[in-house]
């Protein structure tokens, strides 16, 4: 089947996460690992720097890229990510670093955990999609388009969804407005203060995987 689509459907994330078995490490890991990428919208060489360090429970936000910008969570990406790490750290014969030092996506090798490689990624996805017969290629392009498509959605406004995925030129976010066309909202509202209003009310706005 040919896959073409650059913009996964929701029926077609919620296939991919149901097919996931969490009882396995490698499970455990590509389910918290595919959420963050269609929930934050981080790109995959972001998502491979990442440390368990750039993860914060007291601000309810992850540090992501090399200028560190820091990007809310919603309450149930917080809730996979907190639960992938005490999974990682549960493993037994696995020697991990420090949390400044520990990447957070990674492969065991050797009795270490060491991180996984970009071609590692896309190969797991494209495998995964394939086998789902999604009709979109997964990708971590894919998801991320995904994720802007949904801040875009929820009304975020368009200046935050730039500093959050890192954009740095208006010109980068016209092609994802063409991808929501007419259901956009007229209602723009800073994310930050949207997402802490939703997660101090436990309200999850994050799609149901």
């Amino acid at each position: 089947m040919k896959q073409t689509a650059v913009l996964p459907k929701d029926e077609d994330i919620k296939q991919l996460m149901d097919s996931i078995d969490r009882s396995r490490f490698k499970g455990a890991r590509d389910f918290a690992m595919i959420y963050v990428f269609y929930t934050i919208g981080m790109m995959v060489d972001e998502l491979i720097n990442m440390k368990i360090s750039d993860v914060h429970p007291e601000l309810l936000s992850v540090t992501v890229g090399y200028e560190k910008r820091l990007v809310p969570l919603k309450k149930a990406t917080y809730d996979v990510l907190k639960q992938y790490i005490g999974t990682l750290r549960s493993l037994k014969d696995v020697k991990l670093l420090p949390d400044d030092e520990q990447t957070l996506f990674g492969r065991i090798q050797d009795g270490q955990y060491v991180p996984v490689t970009r071609q590692a990624i896309h190969d797991n996805l494209s495998t995964r999609g394939r086998k789902e017969r999604i009709k979109c290629k997964i990708t971590p392009m894919t998801l991320r388009n995904y994720a802007i498509t949904n801040y875009i959605l929820e009304g975020v406004d368009q200046d935050e969804i730039r500093r959050m995925v890192g954009f740095y030129g208006s010109h980068t976010m016209g092609k994802y407005y063409k991808m929501v066309g007419r259901k956009r909202p007229k209602r723009k509202r800073r994310y930050s203060r949207h997402i802490k209003t939703e997660n101090k009310n436990k309200i999850v706005i994050a799609k149901d995987a």
